[in-house]
């Protein structure tokens, strides 16, 4: 077993001579068995204990034991209790995945703050096995077929290479004490479910299930370096980002490759967006703009051309700009400035830019988002024109609409739709002779 250790961590480079790794280490068989290896292979490493409170004096007994443990390999150790319920309600999360993110961001912040290089968890075979299975029944793609990795970022898994009945042969072999988590067996977590229930009867099917999911995972690892390369590269051509981080998918390009369903799930499953959505975005491709779907945090409108993908943004709030203000950053950031009409060189103005005679404007000025209702009368028109019929004639996407912002005056004059088209009645004449500048600052 230390010979295959030390093999497996050398074949995918998992420890280097003189790193220092912290194990997560709950008590149980397989933590115990992962820092038994480390200790017996004379690589040095430190425990870190995790008291969440679920089991009353069960888990105070597991940290008095983890304590006797770390006397006997005369090793650091790092102990944190945590309220996980209260937390888990606070954040609105399951009981597994408050724990999960309690113990992660504590393993790292101990990690950085005492200079260990590595953290070692001691998931092993069947642990692979059950996580694919969930993974499959979640629909989380291919992506998800590959299970657990052995390394990712500063996260080592070495005990990936064994199997649950190696780890404890290794642990009568070398009379080892170990705790046993009676919560392992409550049905009420989808893990213990497959790990009690599912693969018992699997393995009837198939006494080696475990192995050959493992086995089909490392061949899955391999094709998804390919697979992803490619989806990388249909990402550079089909969607453009802007400065905004705003995705636009071009629609008949992303229908052209034939892959469409696959695309799009691998592009916004990761956004949160399901399966059946993704599917119903598809089916609107030929149809109408103006569709809207909603995943997580994100959400994604069908327009002319484009799928627009952005994060949803809660109302906007209004800026109000007096006479002596040079600068704003919210909602939008703009450079403020007054100056001579004469001093101006009018081929450097840019759309992002407005030029007002300062005459003509009454302060305080606002910047707000537009609603309906809303007109100004557009430079160049001598009658006033609701802005949404000025974005029909601009054919702005619903993305752009939602986020346009207008520029008022404390008379409830709209003086400038930013970025497109200032107003008629306050532009610069032959008769201004100061201007307000205006520009938007990316």
């Amino acid at each position: 077993m230390v010979e295959q250790f030390l093999s497996y961590c050398k074949a995918n480079n998992l420890i280097s001579d003189g790193q220092k790794t912290l194990i997560a280490i709950s008590g149980g068989a397989d933590s115990v068995v992962l820092s038994h290896l480390l200790y017996t292979s004379n690589l040095p490493f430190a425990l870190a204990h995790c008291n969440f409170a679920l089991r009353g004096e069960q888990s105070n007994a597991d940290e008095a034991f983890v304590r006797d443990l770390a006397l006997q390999y005369k090793c650091e150790l790092f102990i944190e209790h945590f309220d996980t319920v209260t937390f888990s309600i606070e954040n609105k999360l399951s009981i597994e995945m408050a724990a999960r993110k309690l113990r992660y961001d504590w393993f790292q912040k101990i990690c950085l703050q005492h200079n260990f290089d590595l953290l070692a968890t001691a998931h092993h075979q069947e642990d692979n096995a059950e996580t694919i299975m969930l993974n499959l029944i979640r629909g989380t793609g291919i992506r998800g077929l590959i299970g657990i990795k052995n390394k990712t970022a500063n996260i080592i898994r070495p005990l990936l290479f064994a199997n649950k009945a190696m780890i404890l042969s290794y642990v009568q072999e070398n009379n080892l004490s170990f705790r046993t988590d009676e919560s392992n067996n409550e049905l009420i977590y989808k893990r213990n479910k497959l790990r009690n229930v599912v693969f018992p009867i699997l393995k009837e099917l198939n006494p080696s299930v475990v192995k050959t999911i493992n086995e089909n995972a490392n061949r899955i690892s391999q094709s998804f370096l390919f697979y992803e390369k490619n989806i990388k590269t249909l990402h550079a051509q089909i969607i453009t980002i802007t400065p905004d981080n705003t995705q636009k998918i071009n629609i008949l390009e992303l229908l052209q490759t034939g892959f469409s369903e696959l695309l799009l799930f691998e592009w916004l499953h990761p956004f949160g967006f399901i399966e059946d959505t993704i599917n119903n975005i598809i089916s609107t491709s030929s149809v109408q703009s103006g569709k809207r779907f909603i995943g997580g945090n994100y959400e994604l409108i069908k327009d002319r051309e484009h799928f627009i993908l952005s994060r949803i943004q809660e109302e906007l709030p209004s800026q109000t700009i007096f006479a002596d203000t040079k600068n704003i950053s919210s909602p939008i950031t703009l450079k403020i400035e007054q100056c001579l009409v004469n001093s101006i060189d009018l081929k450097n103005i840019t759309e992002s830019m407005a030029m007002f005679d300062i005459s003509k404007i009454a302060y305080p000025l606002t910047v707000r988002s537009w609603v309906e209702g809303d007109f100004f009368m557009p430079l160049g028109m001598k009658k006033h024109k609701k802005l949404s019929d000025f974005f029909i004639d601009k054919k702005l996407s619903l993305h752009d609409k939602k986020r346009a912002l207008v520029l008022e005056d404390n008379n409830g004059e709209i003086l400038w739709v930013i970025g497109y088209r200032i107003s008629e009645k306050v532009k610069i004449t032959s008769e201004t002779s100061t201007a307000l500048k205006l520009e938007i600052v990316n």
